[in-house]
């Protein structure tokens, strides 16, 4: 009987498809120099029913614990635009790994409805040096109380992405993502890949 109760609330889970649109968190808890830009581009693949997107952030980095972005994205299941900010926690030195903590706001327009998104997504990760470059897997939870304007109504979503960031050493610090967002909770379960480029000015 349990069984079955899981195997409902697992594909009822994975139908519901929620006001936070997809996009993926594609950042690591690993953070840039002060004073640095990262544009972001990256198209993802939605599984249910939701087809492709495409999103674009650019991030800058003012100071050595915090970063702010705008971003951008749109494809088949709607569109969305929105701020975020990050604070790099600062690890004690016995920890081995970074801590991040991203929030964000964004208004949503999915399925000819509008939403008001606030987004919360603790993120940590691990660097590993290669002769090439950088390494770096990383978790993310993604945590997103959502508020429809017009017919109000409220919805709580969440999301853990996985993923894993390559720095490229011969291309200026070139990186590349490959990340799995997986639903937990009136979300999308997607795929997506990403290309940034830090630089130093506009």
């Amino acid at each position: 009987m349990l069984k079955k109760f899981l195997c409902l609330a697992a594909v009822f889970a994975m139908s519901v498809q929620g006001a936070d649109l997809p996009g993926g968190n594609l950042r690591s808890a690993e953070k840039l120099p002060a004073n640095t830009y990262e544009l972001l581009v990256s198209p993802s693949y939605v599984m249910a029913d939701g087809g492709a997107y495409l999103t674009s952030e650019l991030r800058y980095q003012p100071f050595d614990s915090l970063g702010v972005g705008f971003g951008f994205g749109a494809g088949e299941l709607g569109f969305n635009f929105g701020f975020n900010s990050v604070w790099f926690v600062v690890p004690p030195q016995t920890l081995d790994v970074d801590l991040a903590l991203v929030g964000g706001i964004y208004f949503n327009r999915v399925n000819d409805q509008s939403f008001f998104v606030v987004r919360a997504t603790p993120t940590v990760s691990q660097t590993y040096f290669t002769s090439w470059g950088q390494i770096t897997p990383y978790f993310g939870w993604n945590l997103a109380p959502s508020f429809r304007l017009g017919q109000a109504s409220n919805l709580f979503s969440m999301r853990a992405n996985v993923g894993i960031q390559t720095l490229l050493q011969s291309f200026d610090g070139l990186r590349l993502l490959l990340e799995a967002g997986i639903n937990v909770l009136n979300n999308n379960d997607q795929v997506s890949v990403g290309i940034s480029y830090p630089f130093q000015a506009i």
